[in-house]
C-alpha cells in the first residue's frame, strides 16, 4: 500500500520521529515553540526531542544529564503553581513521574521570580536522578515555562541552578494563543489532557498526570494540512498515516465516522511509538477542501482504556477553519 502522499505532504509524522539532535550552542538558544532563550550550560548541548518529540532542551553526554525547557497556557500555568505550592502537593502532583520532592522555595532570577522544586526521581532500574524543576511566568502573555533538570547528584548545587535561571530570557516569539490561532483548525483539551503547544504545525496534547510506570504520556496530536495531492481514498489514506505514526502496527477497527464535520474515517489498534514504546492508540481523520485534518490519541496500554473516552470527547471539539 503506497503511502507517497505522506512523505509530499510531511504529514505531521515528524513528532513520532523525533531523534536527540545536539547542536553545540554558542550563545543563547531560542527553545523551539517557547519564549524562551538560555545558552547551554558548561558541558552541555543543545537537543530536540527530548523525553517527548514536543520536548527540547540540553543534554551532557559525559554525566548523562538532561535539561528540558517548556511553555504551556496561563490556566495550565495557574494549576502547576498551586501544586507546587508546598512539598506535599507537589508529591502528588509530581507523584506518577516518580518525583519525590524534599523542598520547594521562591527565588529570584533575572527573568522574575521562580518557583523551585529540589528532590530525586526514580528513573527505573533502582537508579534515582537529582531533580531540579523551575517554574516561571513570562509577563507578557502569562504562559508558564519550565526548566526540568534531570541530573546525577550533586552535578548541580543551588547556586548552580541559580547561575542557570540567571540566563533565561524571554523573547518575542509568538505567545501558544498566537500560535493556535495561526493553525488551519481548533481543539479543545479536557481534563487530563493539556494544551503542550505547537510543533511544525502539529497541536499537541499532554496528560503528564497520568505519566505511565514507564514513563509514557498520554499524548494527542491534531494536524491538518489545507492542500495534499494524490490523496487516496479515505479509508487507505487513515491507516497510511497510523503506519507512518508507529511501527508494528495492529489495526483492531477501521471505520466510517463523522469528524469535523465531514465524513471521516476512525482507526483503532496497538502499536509502537519509538519514544514510548508499545501503545494502544485511535485515529479520527477527514478530507476537509483539498486536503484533511487529523487527530491520534495514544498513550501506554495499560492506561489507554480509562482515557478513550476523553479523547472521543475532545475529537468532537475539532473544527476546520477553512
Amino acid at each position: 500500500m503506497s503511502s507517497h502522499w505522506i512523505r509530499k505532504t510531511a504529514a505531521a509524522l515528524l513528532l513520532g520521529a523525533a531523534m536527540l539532535s545536539p547542536v553545540l550552542a554558542q550563545e543563547a538558544q531560542q527553545i523551539p515553540n517557547t519564549s524562551v532563550a538560555l545558552p547551554a550550560p558548561e558541558g552541555y548541548a543543545f537537543a530536540q526531542g527530548i523525553g517527548g518529540a514536543a520536548v527540547s532542551g540540553f543534554i551532557n553526554e559525559d554525566t548523562q544529564g538532561i535539561i528540558t525547557v517548556g511553555q504551556f497556557d496561563p490556566a495550565t500555568y495557574e494549576a502547576v503553581a498551586e501544586g507546587m505550592g508546598s512539598v506535599e502537593s507537589a508529591n502528588e502532583l509530581f507523584a506518577s513521574q516518580n518525583i519525590t520532592a524534599d523542598s520547594i522555595s521562591s527565588v529570584e532570577s533575572k527573568a522574575g521570580p521562580v518557583l523551585l522544586l529540589h528532590g530525586t526521581q526514580d528513573i527505573g532500574d533502582g537508579t534515582t536522578a537529582e531533580k531540579w524543576i523551575a517554574l516561571l511566568k513570562i509577563p507578557e502573555t502569562g504562559d508558564g515555562a519550565f526548566l526540568e533538570m534531570t541530573t546525577s547528584e550533586g552535578e548541580f548545587d543551588a547556586a548552580g541552578v541559580q547561575a542557570v535561571l540567571d540566563t533565561v530570557a524571554f523573547t518575542a516569539a509568538p505567545s501558544l494563543a498566537d500560535q493556535l490561532g495561526a493553525l488551519p483548525f481548533a481543539a479543545e483539551a479536557s481534563d487530563p489532557f493539556v494544551t503542550f503547544g505547537v510543533n511544525d504545525g502539529t497541536l499537541i496534547m499532554l496528560a503528564p498526570g497520568r505519566t505511565s510506570e514507564s514513563g509514557a504520556v498520554p499524548t494527542i496530536l491534531v494536524d491538518g494540512h489545507p492542500n495534499v495531492s494524490d490523496m487516496p481514498p479515505l479509508q487507505q489514506a487513515a491507516e497510511d498515516l497510523v503506519s507512518g505514526l508507529f511501527s508494528d502496527v495492529t489495526i483492531a477497527s477501521s471505520q466510517a465516522t463523522s469528524f469535523a464535520g465531514a465524513d471521516g474515517w476512525m482507526v483503532t489498534g496497538t502499536g509502537t511509538d519509538e519514544r514510548d514504546g508499545p501503545v494502544s492508540f485511535a485515529e479520527w481523520f477527514a478530507p476537509v477542501g483539498s486536503g484533511y485534518v487529523r487527530m491520534a490519541a495514544y498513550a501506554d496500554k495499560a492506561i489507554f482504556d480509562d482515557l478513550s473516552d476523553t479523547a472521543a470527547a475532545i475529537a468532537k471539539t475539532v473544527t476546520w477553519k477553512e
